[in-house]
């Protein structure tokens, strides 16, 4: 006599019946009721500094589960309550659940974190005269610097830059930032030159008796 509501997944049956006729055949339809696909905030990409994202499902009452390793998610995986900290490469993805609803469609998104490469206050592009002191730096915050002399591309394996490197002769300096979970940075070259400052006479030319 009333609309049946739907708001889970069921399968009515149904009869019509009339006094003095034939009951009729028994009709049968499945309505499969499911969560609303979860929308992530934060769009995917690369980054350059620690993120944070927040998940919304539309289906009220929904309980909304993720991984971080690329995994699929299940009742089982972790609940979003507030928000998510991002902090190194990763692949989010994200499956909102409520009883008697199917669990919503998969969504998922890939965070690559990359490290900025070093910044070297010492410039690269002219003949200095006397020893140099060279400081690097990065704004990547919480990775180190890595650097060589020998004309190697650095590794973790490289000497730590933790205190100003002198420059007292040709050398070619190659540097780069690392941080674990991150991508690293490029790595910077810069070739330094020195020249021998040029001689003073204290005596002025001229003749002399």
């Amino acid at each position: 006599s009333d609309p049946i509501i739907l708001d889970r997944t069921m399968e009515i049956k149904a009869i019509a019946i009339k006094e003095g006729l034939v009951d009729s055949e028994i009709y049968s339809s499945k309505y499969i009721a499911k969560v609303k696909t979860p929308i992530i905030a934060l769009s995917a990409g690369t980054y350059t500094s620690e993120q944070e994202t927040s998940i919304t499902c539309a289906t009220e009452g929904a309980a909304i589960h993720y991984s971080l390793d690329g995994s699929t998610p299940s009742t089982s995986s972790p609940i979003c309550s507030s928000t998510i900290p991002l902090t190194r490469n990763a692949t989010l993805k994200v499956v909102a659940t409520k009883e008697g609803l199917e669990d919503s469609e998969i969504v998922s998104g890939s965070y690559v974190f990359q490290c900025l490469p070093p910044v070297f206050n010492v410039p690269d592009n002219q003949l200095h005269n006397n020893a140099q002191n060279l400081r690097l730096s990065t704004s990547s915050s919480g990775a180190k610097i890595y650097y060589t002399t020998d004309g190697t591309d650095p590794t973790t394996a490289s000497s730590q830059y933790s205190t100003t490197i002198v420059l007292d002769g040709n050398v070619t300096v190659k540097a780069a930032t690392i941080k674990d979970g991150w991508n690293s940075s490029d790595v910077v070259t810069k070739a330094y030159s020195f020249k021998c400052a040029d001689p003073v006479f204290k005596s002025e030319s001229g003749s002399y008796t």
